[in-house]
């Protein structure tokens, strides 16, 4: 064996390891991030927003008293059922809502969510020509009056949607890009910007908004910095 291949066999193990001791090093700090402050609560029920990241799945329990998050165990079929994909031009599960309010080159898509009685639904708007990105342009739509009640754009692209209970309120699950925001990077995040594939981290919002006006009445931040972050919420 010559001096040259022991020299790059040598130098490939040294590579490994210090890769290994990176993931190592990088893995703890994943979801480390505290529950943010209280700023509000839900009038009614319990609002579930489920999360997952590249280091675990986790399910936030949000109701009248407090927010408590517990370890879940991550389902695909929920997670692509339940956000915004941008599978193609259009969401077949769309179809039934009423074009015709969304205005010239627009339509709705997902997210959506139809209230409990039917008579409402609220909705993202996208235009025609593209295919399904998230969100940030929403319609609060009278189905059984065939009206639009308001439109509205949010602060942060939209994950999901949910209606409360009683229909009287719908929540709006955001996700915010806080890779710039990040104080502190590993080593992860160094090496995979040196390769070209930076790891992106988003922050997670909820805000409440009223069913009959469309006006927000209740925001809160449910976790920080979620590295390659993505959920949806339900309310029951």
């Amino acid at each position: 064996m010559s001096i040259t291949s022991v020299c790059c066999r040598n130098m490939g193990s040294r590579i490994l390891k210090y890769l290994l001791v990176l993931l190592i090093v990088s893995a703890p700090l994943a979801w480390n991030s505290e529950i943010c402050a209280n700023t509000c609560n839900p009038s009614e029920g319990t609002l579930n927003i489920n999360l997952t990241g590249t280091y675990g799945t986790w399910a936030f329990s949000w109701d009248a008293r407090r927010l408590k998050k517990q370890k879940a165990k991550y389902n695909w079929k929920d997670f692509d059922n339940r956000m915004n994909m941008q599978g193609g031009v259009s969401d077949k599960r769309s179809e039934g809502l009423p074009k015709s309010l969304a205005g010239q080159n627009n339509r709705f898509d997902i997210p959506f969510a139809y209230s409990h009685n039917g008579e409402k639904a609220i909705a993202a708007i996208h235009h025609d020509g593209y295919a399904l990105p998230l969100s940030r342009r929403f319609a609060l739509i009278d189905i059984k009056n065939a009206k639009l009640v308001r439109t509205f754009d949010t602060e942060y692209y939209v994950e999901s949607v949910a209606w409360s209970p009683s229909d009287k309120y719908f929540a709006i699950l955001a996700s915010e890009d806080a890779t710039k925001q990040k104080k502190w990077k590993g080593p992860l995040d160094f090496l995979g910007k040196l390769l070209g594939h930076p790891i992106s981290y988003y922050t997670f919002h909820v805000t409440i908004r009223d069913a009959l006006s469309g006006n927000e009445v209740c925001r809160r931040t449910i976790v920080e910095q979620v590295e390659q972050g993505r959920g949806y919420v339900e309310w029951k």
